[in-house]
């Protein structure tokens, strides 16, 4: 089994784990610095209750 270890979970951390777990013989360890992901442009509607702030668009 290939393991890889990615560090940062930004955009291309994300992308890269989604991209790689479709691979049954890669374990992956994603290594970041906060526990949530932040999408700033999406703040402010999820502070006028436009967006579930537990909704995902994946």
């Amino acid at each position: 089994m290939k393991q890889v270890v990615i560090v940062g979970g930004g955009f291309g951390g994300l992308w890269a784990a989604r991209g790689l777990a479709e691979h049954p013989d890669v374990e992956i360890t994603l290594v970041d610095a906060r526990n949530h992901h932040l999408f700033q442009p999406l703040l402010y509607q999820v502070a006028m209750a436009g967006l579930s702030p537990a909704g995902s668009s994946w």
